[in-house]
């Protein structure tokens, strides 16, 4: 929590210029690519194999990116295919274009006062919900839709899509809200990880998911979920908030994170709620289990537009 300590001897203009050297030190030698599926606007064809008597496509897809996210980084969160073989993310991308919401957050948070990094990803949270909005003004198809020509094919865009569209539109998803959970707690100096997934909860079917890893100095390295989060209630189960959902996960080393990779790692547990009890935040179980994992099979068949 040295950052937070720092944070609470500046004035905003101080926080500004701490901010963007913290950023510029941490962009320093990082790669600017992609994130998530290898797809570009337009249709492209990809191999096609044959497994289990049906055609499967091979796509390139990053779902694991270590520590802060610089600037110009794509990030494609969904895609389309058909029977072919062809695949485009239409749209379904953006580009991380600017940093100021991690000054708005560090602003933000000197009016707290923070004791350890669980307090710290109540916080986070809490920002994030108000910076995104709750109620949806637009879709995100509608938001980021194409236009297509006489033959089909995306026009190309006079201005590129940008992660900063989403604020206040209140159509933010599980990616948006990991993306930015990731660049503010390596701000922070604490190490976390990008995964894009999948999430399966109770009998509920899986779908495609994003979510953090984080490594604590002092503690147990966890999964946290800052866009699946759980509920908080009262006595009288009367509904107070919202905390993310945080799961211990042992160590996260290479060898983990080649599992966790290759499909061989599935982070099972216990779905839950809180309850305030007097000064005592209480965990109420549920009879239910969550399941964090990367599916080595993206897709097979015929199928329309994923946007997650």
């Amino acid at each position: 929590m040295n950052f937070y300590n720092e944070l609470l001897k500046l004035d905003n203009k101080d926080i500004d210029t701490l901010v963007d050297y913290r950023i510029e030190y941490l962009e320093r030698n990082k790669e600017r690519s992609y994130i998530g599926y290898n797809a570009e606007n337009n249709f492209i064809n990809h191999k096609v194999e044959i497994k289990n008597n049906e055609r499967a496509y091979s796509l390139e897809v990053r779902c694991f990116h270590s520590g802060f996210i610089p600037k110009d980084t794509k990030v494609v969160y969904g895609m389309v295919y058909d029977g072919n073989g062809n695949i485009s993310n239409d749209g379904c991308y953006y580009y991380i274009d600017n940093h100021d919401y991690i000054k708005d957050f560090c602003k933000y948070i000197k009016q707290f006062y923070v004791s350890n990094e669980y307090e710290l990803f109540d916080y986070i949270l809490d920002f994030l919900k108000g910076y995104f909005g709750c109620i949806e003004k637009i879709s995100r198809e509608d938001m980021f839709k194409l236009i297509k020509n006489d033959q089909g094919h995306n026009f190309d865009l006079t201005k590129e899509h940008g992660l900063s569209q989403f604020k206040g539109k209140g159509n933010a998803l599980c990616t948006e809200y990991s993306v930015m959970a990731q660049n503010i707690l390596s701000v922070f100096g604490i190490t976390s990880y990008l995964t894009i997934g999948k999430i399966n909860t109770g009998d509920k079917e899986a779908e495609s998911h994003a979510f953090n890893l984080i490594s604590l100095p002092h503690d147990k390295d966890i999964l946290v979920d800052f866009s699946n989060y759980v509920k908080i209630y009262d006595l009288d189960f009367e509904y107070l908030g919202d905390s993310p959902f945080i799961g211990n996960v042992g160590l996260i080393d290479q060898e983990f994170v080649n599992r966790l990779v290759n499909d061989e790692e599935v982070l099972e547990f216990e779905d839950y709620s809180y309850l305030i009890v007097g000064d005592t935040l209480a965990k109420i179980s549920y009879d239910r289990n969550r399941s964090y994992f990367i599916d080595g099979e993206i897709y097979y068949g015929h199928s329309k537009k994923k946007c997650k």
